[in-house]
C-alpha cells in the first residue's frame, strides 16, 4: 500500500483551528466544507445533516470480511501539531486495524478516499 501523508499521530500539518479567546485560553473554531469559519450553531446544523457530513462511503468484500472506507467532514480542526491548515475531513478504514487519515480540504479528502479504495481493491485482487 502507498504510504499516505498524514495518518493520525503523524500529522505534518498543524492546528490553526484553535483561536485565542479573550482572557487567555483557547476555543475551538468551526469550519464548513469549504474551510470557511462558521459559528458553533451552524456547525451543529451541518453536523446533524448526514448528507452534508458524509462525503463518501464504500464497502469492499475481502473474502468473508467486509471493509468499510468512510470519508466525512468533521468541521472542527483535528490537527494538533501547531503548523499548517486545519484538518477538517477524516477517512477511516473499518477493519481489524481501523487506520484513520485526516485532510484539510474536501478535494484532498475525496482524492485520498479514492486512492484507498483502489489500493484495497488491488489488494483483494492480489489475494484472490
Amino acid at each position: 500500500m502507498v504510504n499516505h501523508p498524514r495518518p493520525v499521530g503523524e500529522s505534518q500539518r498543524g492546528s490553526q483551528g484553535l483561536q485565542e479567546a479573550q482572557g487567555g485560553g483557547s476555543v475551538m473554531a468551526y469550519y464548513d466544507r469549504n474551510g470557511d469559519l462558521i459559528s458553533s450553531a451552524q456547525w451543529g446544523v451541518y453536523f446533524q445533516d448526514k448528507d452534508y457530513q458524509v462525503l463518501r462511503q464504500e464497502t469492499i468484500e475481502l473474502g468473508d470480511v467486509q471493509v468499510l472506507i468512510s470519508t466525512v467532514w468533521l468541521g472542527m480542526d483535528h490537527n494538533f501539531s501547531g503548523e499548517g491548515p486545519p484538518l477538517i475531513f477524516e477517512t477511516m478504514v473499518f477493519n481489524e486495524e481501523q487506520p484513520c487519515y485526516r485532510w484539510a480540504s474536501e478535494e484532498e479528502a475525496l482524492q485520498e478516499h479514492e486512492k484507498l479504495v483502489t489500493e484495497i481493491k488491488l489488494l483483494v485482487e492480489a489475494l484472490s
